[in-house]
């Protein structure tokens, strides 16, 4: 989310995180900010705007992304989760800081967790800070990031401005005209260019054996993505290796066709990707190893497939122990999406 913001013109001056490994990839990439490693019900918001030099109603938008494994899906929904709680530490800080706008980002099981419950507070809570919210279920592809990725963004703000979501960028066809799908006429009624794929992704990468790292690229950039995403990255490519697999995982693997189920008896998440459809939505886990495999080499994805897939640029180096890294990239904000909320709120600053 930071990432995305800074992307489209913002300037980031606090953070906050309690895990320490996740701080070392946010500090090594944005140095400039004021980051602290704790526990977010300890720091006092006031404390925090005299060391950031800020006065009640200078910030012009407060981000946030509470830990979504209370709610999501993949985990347990648990409604006790202390994680949940951390909903409430968001409002703390609208009350402190008086921001001007507020983005809260989640898994979309917040809305159905506890009959909407939580959704409930949330707009009453702001409510009575004097926020009016609105919320809607975003898709990564629709900005742009070659990922099945749905977030729900909750947008408030204490301006009187309207709040409104960023239109599709891209799309796929709605009619089975090719005149039409070259055209643009598809997202409804929004010109879109299509839906960018795995091959966009990471097809300019070297290929690599299970354990192997590279430091170079395969090729020239090929497509509109790569471009983007080597533009201002350094010459040498960062965080390319292949997880190490035993022989029987990568057997395993060589066993999936892509689009396949990689056969494993009670993990329905490892399945082979495709190159001409976008990536499945990236996970994390309690030790992420790998998920998806590459859809040629008998492999998982390395951190930088992961990260191409989620839209962190090639000059986004990842740094610390290698699992941290592949659970960063499962639970962060893709900068595009996070790039394209960012840019809606600045056309009302």
């Amino acid at each position: 989310m930071s990432f995305g913001f800074k992307e489209a013109g913002f300037k980031v001056v606090f953070a906050c995180d309690i895990d320490k490994d996740v701080a070392k990839t946010y500090t090594a990439n944005l140095p400039e900010v004021i980051y602290l490693v704790e526990d977010i019900h300890r720091i006092n918001p006031y404390e925090v705007m005299d060391m950031a030099k800020l006065q009640k109603g200078d910030v012009s938008v407060m981000i946030a992304g509470p830990p979504c494994q209370g709610f999501s899906m993949m985990g347990l929904r648990n409604p006790n989760d202390p994680r949940n709680k951390l909903l409430h530490e968001i409002l703390k800080f609208a009350e402190a800081m008086k921001p001007h706008w507020i983005v809260i980002e989640n898994v979309p099981g917040l809305l159905t967790m506890e009959g909407g419950e939580p959704v409930k507070v949330i707009y009453k809570s702001l409510a009575k800070l004097g926020y009016k919210c609105a919320h809607r279920v975003l898709s990564a592809l629709d900005y742009g990031v070659p990922q099945k990725r749905k977030r729900v963004f909750f947008i408030a703000n204490n301006t009187g401005d309207p709040i409104t979501f960023p239109l599709p960028e891209y799309g796929e066809p709605l009619s089975p005209t090719l005149e039409k799908f070259i055209s643009g006429e598809n997202c409804v009624g929004v010109k879109c260019k299509p839906y960018f794929v795995v091959r966009d992704a990471i097809g300019d990468l070297p290929p690599l054996k299970a354990g192997e790292e590279k430091d170079y690229y395969a090729c020239a950039p090929f497509s509109d993505y790569q471009k983007l995403m080597r533009d201002g990255a350094p010459q040498k490519l960062h965080n390319h290796k292949a997880p190490n697999h035993t022989p029987e995982v990568i057997n395993r693997i060589r066993k999936a066709k892509p689009g396949e189920k990689v056969p494993y008896r009670f993990s329905f998440e490892k399945r082979r990707l495709r190159w001409d459809e976008p990536s499945p939505t990236l996970l994390d886990g309690p030790r992420p190893t790998w998920h998806y495999a590459h859809p040629e080499d008998d492999r998982g994805l390395s951190v930088r497939e992961r990260a191409r897939i989620m839209s962190f640029p090639d000059k986004f180096i990842f740094v610390g122990q290698i699992p941290k890294q592949r659970m960063i990239t499962g639970d962060a904000v893709p900068p595009l999406m996070a790039k394209a909320v960012a840019l809606e709120i600045k056309k009302y600053l």
